[in-house]
């Protein structure tokens, strides 16, 4: 009795259907393909709190020197998921036209437009999740930087 192999047709099915299996794989893309929005964009909403100042050399500036004791109520920034925000430091007199308005994000910067008409531009640093906000410094015609932190 001789006993016939199938071998070569098993291999044969078996090497078609690993052909057709990788045919059907699936690949992703690439992370860097598409539309990319700006570190901001994406993550700027929500409350913030002044956390520090520096002068123009860098250095610690203290809080106190620029809002005086009212500091110690803290200082907010919310901003909103519909472009509103508010941005309260300290002790307020109630005008919240001085202290509310609309926001915009173009990369990294950041335009707070108060209803009272003022306009501050502000930097989102995304490595710290920081927002930087540099002002006058009165007291010696140099710059101070506000930095708010992600609550």
């Amino acid at each position: 009795m001789t006993i016939k192999r199938k071998r070569p047709v098993a291999l044969i099915v078996a090497a078609s259907m690993a052909l057709a299996l990788s045919a059907c794989t699936v690949s992703n893309p690439p992370d860097d393909v598409g539309i990319k929005e700006s570190p901001a964009a994406v993550t700027i909403s929500g409350r913030w709190e002044i956390s520090h100042a520096t002068d123009g050399n860098g250095a610690d500036y203290s809080l106190q020197t620029i809002y005086g004791t009212g500091i110690s109520y803290g200082g907010v920034l919310s901003l909103n998921d519909d472009g509103t925000f508010s941005k309260y430091i300290g002790i307020t007199n109630g005008d919240s036209d001085a202290y509310e308005g609309s926001y915009s994000v173009e990369g990294d910067i950041l335009r707070l437009e108060y209803r009272n008409g003022t306009v501050e531009e502000a930097e989102y640093l995304p490595e710290s999740d920081q927002i930087k906000i540099e002002q006058e410094d009165f007291l010696s015609d140099g710059m101070i930087a506000e930095y708010w932190e992600r609550k």
